[in-house]
């Protein structure tokens, strides 16, 4: 039997998208579905995280230390923790030697554009799973309501997918708290290149040239990446459309052989 390395899934998007609880919640959805896994908190300043980390950073470096030993402020200091998440990668390493889950799933800071769009992240991946790495881009649809919303939040994805050349995929989170009709169009709207360039139009429309050829140019853009049509819902609570994350990840690293039963009713451990 060969023992395959662990695919690592890094859980990230906008503050207050639900990072965090998304990744307690489809832990324990591998737990029912017997797929070993395991958890790995990289947010130096949460106060709490709704899951047991089998590997939490917060034991050699917190944002709080920072601050008390470097004298700054919060933003100051979220700014040098990014930073030195590279430098404890070798604790990280070593904490998850001996375990050969199938898969290990990251949470990732709270500040998107800290933890993206700094060297020391692309050093982290590079030496922490490499080739083995899914992006999974949370997409808070309370800040996707307007197709200009959307647009921007699927412009964030982009430049993430740009950043790490890794395999990735949107999701769209919190499902259930959003009226079905809403729902319906925030996924109609991010189905279809021509659907979003009318919803754009229509926003726009009255407004500057300025600022209305430079929605169009994002759309544009967006439609030559082709993301349209990769919005997957789901639901932390309720545990709907978690299985679709699963679905990327065997489609991309198991070619689809791997299946699993689905229960009846999720019971969140979260």
């Amino acid at each position: 039997m060969i023992l395959r390395e662990p695919v690592y899934l890094y859980f990230l998007g906008t503050a207050g998208c639900g990072k965090s609880t998304l990744t307690g919640a489809f832990s324990s959805w591998l737990d029912q579905m017997d797929v070993s896994n395991q958890v790995v908190n990289l947010d130096p300043g949460a106060d709490s995280v709704p899951y047991e980390p089998d590997v939490d950073i917060r034991e050699w470096v917190t944002l709080q230390e920072v601050m008390k030993e470097y004298g700054l402020g919060p933003n100051g200091a979220q700014i040098v923790t990014a930073d030195m998440l590279a430098l404890q990668l070798p604790h990280v390493k070593k904490a998850l030697e001996g375990s050969r889950p199938s898969v290990v799933l990251v949470d990732t800071p709270g500040q998107l554009e800290l933890f993206t769009f700094r060297e020391s992240t692309r050093h982290i991946i590079e030496n922490l799973s490499g080739r083995r790495s899914l992006l999974v881009y949370i997409v808070d649809p309370f800040n996707a309501r307007t197709a200009t919303g959307l647009t921007s939040q699927m412009v964030l994805a982009s430049l993430c997918h740009f950043r790490f050349s890794v395999p990735f995929t949107m999701v769209l989170s919190k499902a259930d708290l959003v009226e079905r009709r809403e729902l319906d169009r925030i996924l109609h709207i991010s189905s279809s290149p021509e659907v979003l360039y009318e919803a754009l139009l229509s926003e726009v429309r009255g407004s500057p040239s300025m600022e209305k050829e430079y929605a169009l140019d994002l759309y544009r853009t967006l439609e030559d990446l082709g993301l349209f049509g990769t919005l997957k819902p789901l639901s932390a609570q309720t545990g709907e459309g978690l299985e679709m994350i699963y679905k990327v990840y065997t489609d991309i690293f198991l070619g689809g052989e791997e299946e699993v039963e689905l229960p009846d009713e999720f019971n969140p451990v979260i």
